[in-house]
């Protein structure tokens, strides 16, 4: 499931592009004027030691539903949370699927 949008503002053009994967998501941008000098995150995880240009399709919410964390950072929150703490999040992994039904349930263990 790819995206792609375009924000114009008085001093720049920038073209935006989300790839939503099944079990891995990333992105990627261009600035117009430059289109061929493409950039993007090839560090996702980093602080965990961990050096990839995707990061797990993982959204951690919290008993509002609001959102917590993505990703890497997602998946350690959430098994870092004592028992307690788990029952108030939702872990939603390996979701793209469900999205396509138009219909999404908390997932709590991998693919």
């Amino acid at each position: 499931m790819r995206y792609v949008w375009y924000y114009s503002y008085v001093d720049y053009e920038v073209c935006v592009a989300l790839d939503i994967g099944t079990t891995f998501s990333s992105f990627a941008y261009s600035y117009v004027e430059n289109k061929d000098d493409i950039k993007g995150c090839e560090e996702w995880g980093s602080n965990l030691g961990i050096l990839n240009p995707k990061a797990p399709t993982t959204v951690l919410v919290d008993e509002r539903k609001n959102f917590v964390s993505f990703g890497y950072e997602a998946q350690e929150e959430y098994l870092a949370m004592d028992e307690e703490t788990a029952k108030k999040h939702s872990l939603f992994e390996c979701f793209k699927l469900n999205l396509m039904e138009g219909e999404v349930s908390c997932l709590t263990e991998s693919c």
